[in-house]
């Protein structure tokens, strides 16, 4: 529940310009970094690969200088090629994340700052190379590498500014401040580009927990919802059966309940399903892999992994007993109102038991309890039904 409350304020008290709180930003940032592993890699790999065929085409295209040539292949062969294809390489690769970081920042510094330079020597006569090459790549940096917007904003503006003096400072560049311009309103682009497609990400993917928060919690009691049991029970029963370990799944219903909800009223009945729900998340099912729902209505359920039969009827007794002792009070009066519920409770050994067995065997039992009067338990181990264990 206290998720839910934080993605919702989240949603609702964000900015334009604002980040997610440290925790969901953290969360969001690695969703950034698998959403982009692949494209930045891609990036990365066209970076090496441009360069890396340059000698196919530069007689053509770019026509270096016999003196710049030298220069001109220990820039593309000495560190552009090598840098990108190692981000490349490392931005797939399963290494720590501040070697993968460190990596891509290298890269794209590589990557913009051979463009720079080749851009350098070409206002100097050198070779034949276009202007635009800067924005283009910055942009394509900042649009398809996923990159934060504050980096974007640092890296692209900083190169950019070190493109437009370059521009401003050159010998022989005809039109320097067209060009210089021309580079501006391209890094102003790829800088508020960066920043909307980064507030589009962080809005769906906030967006996107919210709605899967909601699906998987129950509001009312904060436990975990019916759809949410469903999906992971089968992976907790499945475990068991891989690991060999035993199970124990309780359901738990609130007796006459309906009588509760005629007498004192719907909002009375949600404060007594309110306040079950709080002492089962409060004391039982604690375990990592244990599980506690609302299961429908009045009927709540807990899955126990590891769990051990000896204990299982006390703990039973004990779960129906926190039921009884809680204080509520009547919303006309204040005068104290007793809940009692009904338990049952099957212990499994999981083999070729199906989910569907599981679940109806507890409910069963469930419906013994009911059958012998109510507020009590039937304990029993999967497949002796006859040897069931009542309590109270």
């Amino acid at each position: 529940m206290e998720q839910v409350d934080e993605l919702h304020h989240a949603r609702q008290h964000r900015r334009f310009w604002e980040r997610l709180p440290p925790a969901l930003e953290e969360q969001f940032r690695q969703s950034q970094r698998m959403r982009y592993r692949y494209p930045r890699a891609i990036l990365f790999l066209i970076a090496a690969l441009a360069y890396g065929l340059a000698p196919v085409y530069e007689d053509d295209l770019l026509s270096p200088s016999a003196g710049f040539r030298p220069l001109f292949n220990l820039i593309q062969f000495g560190f552009v090629v090598p840098l990108t294809l190692a981000a490349g390489i490392l931005t797939l690769a399963p290494v720590p994340l501040m070697l993968r970081r460190w990596a891509q920042v290298i890269g794209v510094l590589a990557f913009v700052g051979g463009v720079l330079l080749l851009r350098y020597h070409a206002l100097r006569g050198e070779l034949s190379y276009p202007p635009e090459m800067l924005g283009i790549v910055v942009i394509a940096v900042s649009f398809f590498g996923g990159f934060s917007s504050r980096r974007v904003v640092l890296l692209g503006g900083g190169l950019m500014v070190a493109g437009i003096w370059v521009e401003l400072n050159a010998p022989s560049s005809l039109t320097p401040e067209l060009n210089a311009l021309s580079l501006f309103y391209m890094a102003l682009i790829a800088v508020l580009g960066s920043l909307t497609q980064e507030w589009q990400a962080r809005s769906a993917w906030i967006n996107h927990r919210y709605v899967t928060a909601l699906v998987r919690t129950d509001l009312l009691t904060g436990l975990s919802s019916r759809s949410e049991f469903n999906h992971l029970f089968p992976r907790l029963l499945a475990m068991g059966r891989r690991e060999l370990k035993p199970l124990a799944v309780v359901f738990l219903d609130i007796d006459h309940f309906k009588r509760i909800n005629d007498r004192y009223g719907h909002l009375f009945g949600d404060e007594v399903i309110r306040r079950v729900g709080r002492a089962l998340s409060a004391h039982y099912a604690r375990r990592p892999w244990d599980l506690c729902a609302r299961f429908g209505g009045e009927e709540f359920v807990l899955a126990c992994y590891d769990a051990d039969l000896n204990s299982l009827a006390g703990q039973v007794a004990d779960l129906l007993q926190a039921v009884r002792g809680l204080q509520l009070k009547a919303p006309e009066n204040g005068g104290p109102v007793s809940i009692s519920a009904s338990a049952g409770a099957l212990w499994v050994l999981p083999i070729e038991e199906t989910v569907e067995q599981v679940l109806g065997e507890a409910d069963a039992l469930l419906y013994r309890a009911k059958d012998l009067g109510r507020n009590r338990g039937c304990v029993a181990r999967h497949g002796t039904a006859a040897e069931i264990i009542e309590v109270a």
